[in-house]
């Protein structure tokens, strides 16, 4: 009796898990519903990231850390950021230009807001009429409590 039970809880279990992905991919598609379809090829853009990665080093916890990534836009089309996804609801990418002509460079400013001492590394993810794109880019940093005596 309890190996029944204990089959019908794994089913049950295993049906809601599968129910709740569907709801999320479903809730995910009509939020950015052109993510899995390829840009139109002429109005692709040629990208160049200058820091890809960056590293903050030791911050206050009372100093905001803060990244700002640099997408140089190389090509003859403009530069349009669809979406920005960030590891954890903890960062946030504040405001930025989501299209930049040929020729200029599109400043992606990111903010850890956690406040807690320690180490952090946040993954930011960015879609685009770039052919990288998503494009993966990561900052990290340690926060730590400074002393107030001179």
């Amino acid at each position: 009796m309890n190996k029944k039970i204990f089959v019908l809880l794994i089913t049950i279990l295993s049906s809601l898990t599968l129910l709740h992905y569907l709801g999320l991919k479903k809730k995910s598609e009509t939020q950015f519903p052109n993510d899995d379809l390829p840009h139109d090829t002429k109005s692709m853009t040629e990208i160049k990231v200058l820091d890809s990665e960056i590293h903050l080093g030791e911050l206050d916890l009372s100093e905001d850390a803060r990244a700002i990534f640099k997408l140089a836009n190389l090509g003859s089309n403009h530069l349009e950021i669809s979406h920005v996804e960030i590891s954890c609801d903890c960062t946030t990418s504040e405001s930025y230009q989501n299209e930049v002509k040929p020729g200029d460079t599109l400043y992606l400013p990111v903010i850890y807001n956690k406040g807690i001492p320690g180490f952090f590394y946040q993954d930011v993810i960015v879609y685009g009429n770039f052919k990288e794109s998503p494009l993966f880019l990561a900052f990290d940093g340690t926060l730590i409590r400074r002393s107030n005596n001179n």
